[in-house]
């Protein structure tokens, strides 16, 4: 399975570490492409934080970390999505109008096949996807 993950806050990082974990290709897209190189420190942070308690389930955290691939533009994330995508993880701020628009983007550059989950913890999806033609296929994950 392939996931993109969009944002590389906390939130961004532990669905990345969940994601590579359970052996899925994860791409980590943030609009701040300067944010993803410490991503990828605080990642492999995570890992060698698991591996010590042996939550890597026979994994090295290198083989872990192997499957995170960042990526710094939306025309690259637009091609990985063009490539083929299973599963999408929105991790942006909790603002209506951000996710407003990040939902719009997503509805044209998605594979309709792929699913759109949200982290939002305190906002209603409806809120954020009402004018999507596929708001079928968000959930709040």
């Amino acid at each position: 399975m392939r996931v993109a993950i969009i944002g590389s806050g906390l939130i961004g990082r532990c669905w990345s570490v969940i994601y590579a974990r359970a052996k899925f290709d994860v791409f980590l897209f943030d609009t701040f492409a300067s944010m993803l190189p410490a991503a990828l420190t605080e990642i492999s942070t995570q890992l060698e934080q698991l591996n010590r308690f042996n939550l890597l389930f026979n994994q090295t955290p290198s083989d872990v970390l192997k499957r995170v691939q960042t990526v710094d533009t939306i025309e690259k994330l637009t091609q990985i999505f063009q490539e083929g995508i299973d599963h999408i993880q929105e991790c942006i701020p909790e603002d209506t109008e951000l996710k407003k628009k990040l939902f719009a983007q997503l509805d044209e550059i998605v594979p309709a096949t792929a699913i759109i989950a949200s982290s939002s913890s305190c906002l209603a999806p409806s809120l954020f996807t009402e004018n999507m033609k596929t708001r079928n296929r968000c959930i709040v994950a």
